[in-house]
């Protein structure tokens, strides 16, 4: 299956959901292809928020520190209430 399929099997997919996602998407990823994380929050008809990371999957202090604030990003997230989520 080539990336572009899978991404738009997975952004159909993401259109049927409702409540409100977190997509932490990189710029650079070489795990996952980026045009597919980017396609998946563009696919969410609900509640959403993107934090955008400059590399994803990498090892090393650049990838420690991306994880971190990747993950502040995501409890940031979380804390919102529900309004202040778009």
């Amino acid at each position: 299956m080539s990336t572009f399929s899978v991404a738009m099997s997975v952004g159909i997919a993401a259109r049927r959901l409702r409540m409100p996602v977190h997509v932490s998407a990189a710029v650079l990823d070489p795990a996952v292809d980026p045009r597919g994380q980017f396609a998946v929050y563009h696919a969410l008809p609900g509640p959403k928020r993107l934090g955008v990371r400059a590399c994803g999957h990498l090892d090393g202090p650049i990838g420690e520190l991306s994880d971190r604030l990747a993950l502040q990003d995501g409890l940031d997230f979380l804390a919102l209430p529900d309004e202040r989520v778009i």
